[in-house]
């Protein structure tokens, strides 16, 4: 529920670090945090509100209801459900498929590097490279195999199934255009994350 109560007052995220620093990790304030970092890394954006002694973080997430077993069966962990571009960072997936020009866009909804991508970058001649995207990182593309990070790199995509470790590259990437819809979402969500964690910008 988003309704806020009388005399709700919003309050700018530095001001509600302000108070955690003062009041401790176990104040409202550093609670609300928290469960906006939480939210911010899944697509949200959030605003927080002051309603006395508590911190409201707007909108609230929905908590699924825990299923409940059967009488006499015993209880059995839901399935884990797939780790899919579109479930982790849908502002990426909503880019569609094929080669991107990191000039453009980077999948910066990524942040925990949950995703594989292929990627090219001119100092590897002629090898396609299979890695996730570190977006707190100066090179922002890690090699697992290799453990380096990946400098150069001028264009990525999503990585399928399919795709193999230092493929060999026919031809160059050609760059299939983002819908201008889809792109304006990922980039003001990208304007905003770096807003509300203080990065500077480093495109």
């Amino acid at each position: 529920m988003n309704t806020l109560p009388p005399g709700a007052q919003e309050i700018p995220h530095a001001a509600l670090e302000a108070r955690a620093r003062i009041f401790g990790e176990h104040s409202s304030a550093a609670c609300a945090l928290k469960e906006a970092d939480a939210r911010v890394e899944a697509g949200e954006e959030v605003s927080f509100f002051d309603v006395g002694d508590t911190i409201l973080v707007r909108p609230r997430p929905t908590m699924p209801k825990t299923p409940r077993p059967l009488a006499g069966q015993p209880y059995r962990l839901p399935q884990r459900e797939p780790v899919t571009a579109a479930r982790v960072a849908p502002l990426v997936a909503g880019l569609g498929p094929g080669w991107k020009d990191c000039a453009q866009a980077q999948p910066w909804q990524d942040c925990h590097s949950a995703l594989r991508y292929v990627v090219y970058s001119p100092s590897y001649i002629g090898t396609l490279l299979v890695c996730r995207f570190d977006l707190f990182s100066q090179a922002r593309w890690w090699h697992e195999g290799m453990q380096v990070g990946i400098s150069g790199v001028t264009h990525w995509r999503l990585a399928d199934e399919d795709d193999q470790d230092f493929a060999e590259l026919d031809c160059l990437p050609v760059v299939t255009p983002p819908e201008a819809e889809a792109l304006a979402r990922l980039l003001h969500w990208w304007g905003w994350y770096r807003q509300y964690k203080g990065f500077d910008d480093r495109e």
